[in-house]
């Protein structure tokens, strides 16, 4: 009977362990992050080596490991689209009988950053483009008060490129209503002709690239003040009850005190 018993143990252990290694074999853990931007890395090179056919070769598995990605609680699907988009462009422009240089080295710089926003949240390497436009935008502000529309216009373009280079990279960093509000004042300047228009815009936009990389000051401020305020409210409230006690238990001791005396 106990041999039975052995045996029955044996061959289960033996069916579950087939069944886990068959399940690992045929569903493979998902890649984590750090190693899809360590493949990214890597195709940068090879892209600023213009060894194309290897360049191939990686977009391809990074597209399989992408797809094996768990986005939920990383970024948004408006994140999700950022990515999925740029690694089809670049397989396309890769594949071209004629590459284009510029525009591969510049939809990998794109796509290196948005993975980098995947994985870096706190210090994201797009920040570092904060002086980048605002240096675009002081360009432009130049540009009107000259009266210089060529120089307007070259500073536009300018500006233009490198905040679509970082904009995957926010659309995966951002809540979707703040990369438009920026896109709604790109539209809004690029339609404008009047000059006083266009300096109240570039303001605007100004004032928006720095809540952008930095969140709302006044948000900020007011968070600070309101949590002041509940802590002095609630060390106020601390001394009141700690002096009313205080009275309590001393006039009990005196009554105390008195009864024992009669």
């Amino acid at each position: 009977m106990s041999k039975k018993i052995g045996y029955g143990i044996m061959i289960s252990f033996l069916v579950f362990f087939f069944f886990f290694t068959y399940t690992k074999a045929n569903n493979p853990e998902n890649p984590s992050i750090a190693s899809i931007q360590r493949l990214t890395q890597y195709l940068v090179e090879l892209v600023q080596r213009k060894d194309y056919d290897q360049a191939k070769q990686v977009i391809e598995q990074l597209n399989s490991q992408l797809l094996a990605v768990p986005y939920k609680g990383i970024t948004s699907v408006e994140g999700m689209k950022a990515i999925a988009s740029l690694a089809i462009q670049i397989k396309k422009n890769l594949s071209k009988l004629s590459p284009e240089e510029e525009l591969i080295s510049y939809l990998t710089t794109q796509f290196q950053l948005a993975i980098d926003a995947l994985n870096h949240k706190e210090q994201p390497l797009w920040k570092r483009y904060y002086s980048t436009l605002q240096t675009d935008i002081k360009e432009m502000e130049t540009a009107i008060s000259m009266n210089q529309k060529e120089k307007f216009d070259s500073a536009l373009k300018k500006y233009q490129e490198h905040y679509q280079l970082i904009k995957p990279a926010l659309q995966i960093s951002k809540p979707d209503y703040i990369v438009e509000k920026i896109d709604s004042l790109h539209t809004a300047l690029t339609s404008q002709k009047v000059d006083q228009n266009k300096e109240i815009i570039l303001s605007q936009l100004k004032e928006a690239i720095t809540e952008l990389f930095f969140g709302n000051e006044k948000d900020v401020i007011g968070k600070i003040v309101e949590e002041k305020t509940l802590w002095n409210t609630t060390l106020g409230m601390g001394f009141v009850i700690f002096i009313v006690l205080s009275y309590v238990i001393w006039r009990k001791f005196k009554g105390a005190k008195i009864n024992i005396s009669t």
